[in-house]
């Protein structure tokens, strides 16, 4: 396997990787990027990402048991079924134009956290600290949100988002007035013209 060369990576680009099933231990990854590489059932465990950018990758049911990631970028890529949770260390996470859906962020503190312009349906938001979160553009369809700090969200122009106000922390949340309209429907009133 390509990185069974050495431990630690620094500054290093990768292209059209595949790698299906396999474990990937102990290795550290620092400001590399990566570019058409696609990782499915791929386990690392124990690694650490630091400052790294995928671009047009694909991670479908990844598990990073133990790793950590710090100021990683996903642009274009399809980031599926991933279980946040299961990292020791999570921050900075960016995703731009990609699909992230039937993803677990529960009960997870997020800072800087940045979904713009993806797909992220059917993700698991439950609990998890998220204020200041950037959904802009994004397609919500079927996302979970429960006792989660959106203190601050920027929801402008987000589709598919039903979120009761009740049951989260929204206050000074971002909306376009059309899109705030849809916060009514957990109110169980009629709106007439």
């Amino acid at each position: 396997m390509i990185f069974d060369e050495q431990d630690i990576f620094e500054n290093k680009k990768f292209s059209q990787i595949e790698i299906e099933k396999e474990k990937i231990k102990s290795k550290e990854f620092e400001n590399c990027e990566f570019n058409k590489c696609s990782f499915v059932g791929t386990e690392f465990l124990n690694c650490r990402f630091s400052e790294c950018n995928f671009k047009d990758c694909i991670f479908s049911g990844v598990i990073f048991d133990g790793s950590s990631t710090t100021d990683i970028s996903f642009i274009d890529s399809k980031v599926l079924g991933i279980d946040w949770t299961k990292l020791f260390n999570v921050n900075y996470l960016k995703f731009k134009g990609s699909q992230l859906n039937y993803s677990n962020f529960r009960f997870l503190k997020l800072s800087k956290l940045s979904i713009i312009d993806c797909e992220a349906k059917e993700v698991d938001f439950i609990g998890a600290d998220i204020s200041e979160v950037d959904f802009r553009g994004t397609n919500l369809e079927g996302a979970i949100f429960s006792q989660t700090n959106l203190f601050k969200a920027n929801f402008k122009k987000t589709t598919n988002l039903s979120i009761d106000f009740k049951l989260n922390n929204i206050k000074k949340a971002k909306f376009l007035m059309a899109d705030a309209i849809n916060l009514l429907n957990s109110l169980d009133i009629v709106i007439e013209d």
